[in-house]
């Protein structure tokens, strides 16, 4: 078996981890007190696995596209050494120090590396038919699952968790996984029903980002497909709105109040982050300061800037401009030829669409910690060189 082979199935492994396994486990886990699974053991295995097959074909020069998108290898590897290097300083912020460190870099190492890894061998994964079979088997489990815990709550429309702070995971995962159905869909009834679906669950799921990000890829998906039911659910929905400003309930509910006004403790602790975050950026912006904000906060995670200027706080100024030329020039990219492409269909579909999702997101809310864009990234760059080897 050649590595080209391997690192498509230990693509296909952790993409049904990551979309599938693990936003259902953890619920379980989390909720109805399941035996813990570490699943960043597993994604370290097969991070391992995957330097392993690819340091083999090196060295034996299989084959000339482990030098396809050569830019982001060389921002990730920079980004990742940045936080191997800061590690003999974190255990000084606080007792729990090591802890923080660990579970950033599971997401910020290993999970960046393997969507960009997915992102590369997004060409083969869009062809297993059978793995897209057990992936709509669990979008449609999830989907059951979500919908009768909201159904269930008797306090509000929404997912019961027990108190736990999963909901950020659950709510992207989905939205991830609900745009790979999508647009592997080829009927205009059953993308429609989809979109219904998928956004009830992610307005019971409670993340206003990926509710609201969804919301626009998929006003933008029947833009191209489905026009007239775009101005239909854009008129519903404002007509909605209309008939409910007097309902209280309604206009304070939590993924909604943002529409009218209403103060939210939410985005007010957020505009503060944001403001702190700057002014420690102003200190160390060319360098930044990886997990600064834990020694700011004396040991607290979690306040950093909810968007993705906490990458360039976290890594510094040449990290954080990399990435917004590869990120920005590979949108670029994919939206001149969804744009020129009058029956654009199947993996192109789905780059440009995931590429709106997760541009927006990082854009509006989303942290450093954000592993999706890197998929967005290597899917373009691996399926536009694709097309150039077919020519």
């Amino acid at each position: 078996m050649n590595h080209l082979r391997i690192n498509e199935m230990l693509s296909l492994i952790f993409l049904f981890i990551a979309l599938g396994l693990r936003p259902v486990y953890k619920y379980f886990e989390y909720v109805l007190d399941f035996p813990r699974v570490n699943i960043t053991s597993i994604y370290i295995v097969l991070f391992l696995l995957f330097i392993f097959s690819n340091i083999y074909n090196y060295k034996n020069h299989e084959n000339e596209k482990s030098f396809t998108g050569l830019s982001t290898f060389w921002l990730l590897l920079m980004v990742s050494l940045i936080q191997l290097f800061s590690f003999p300083f974190i255990p000084n912020y606080s007792n729990a120090g090591t802890y923080i460190y660990l579970t950033i870099i599971s997401q910020t190492i290993i999970q960046y590396w393997l969507f960009w890894i997915v992102g590369m061998n997004v060409v083969k994964i869009w062809e297993n038919k059978n793995f897209w079979k057990l992936m709509i088997v669990i979008w449609l489990f999830l989907s059951l699952v979500i919908l009768w815990s909201a159904i269930s709550n008797t306090v509000v429309f929404a997912i019961f968790l027990g108190g736990t702070q999963i909901y950020l995971m659950l709510a992207d995962s989905f939205a991830v996984l609900s745009i790979f159905i999508l647009c592997r869909l080829d009927n205009s009834k059953k993308e429609l029903l989809l979109i219904l679906i998928s956004s009830i669950c992610l307005f019971a799921l409670f993340s206003r980002a990926s509710f609201y990000c969804f919301i626009l890829t998929s006003i933008v998906f029947l833009y191209k497909k489905n026009k007239i039911a775009m101005f239909s659910i854009i008129a519903l929905s404002l007509m909605i709105l209309f008939i409910n400003l007097d309902n209280n309930s309604f206009t304070d509910n939590r993924m909604i109040r943002m529409i009218f006004g209403s103060y939210d403790l939410s985005q007010s602790m957020r505009e503060d982050q944001l403001e702190k975050g700057i002014n420690s950026l102003s200190e160390a912006w060319l360098l930044g300061d990886f997990m600064g904000d834990v020694e700011e906060s004396f040991g607290e995670k979690g306040n950093y800037i909810h968007n993705y200027l906490s990458f360039w706080r976290q890594f510094g100024f040449i990290p954080f401009l990399l990435m917004t030329i590869i990120a920005f020039s590979s949108f670029v990219k994919i939206l001149i030829y969804w744009w020129k492409t009058n029956n654009i269909k199947g993996l192109p579909l789905f780059l440009f669409y995931i590429s709106i999702f997760t541009l927006s997101e990082i854009i509006l809310a989303r942290s450093f910690l954000y592993p999706y864009i890197w998929m967005s990234i290597g899917g373009i760059s691996a399926y536009f060189f694709n097309k150039k080897e077919e020519k």
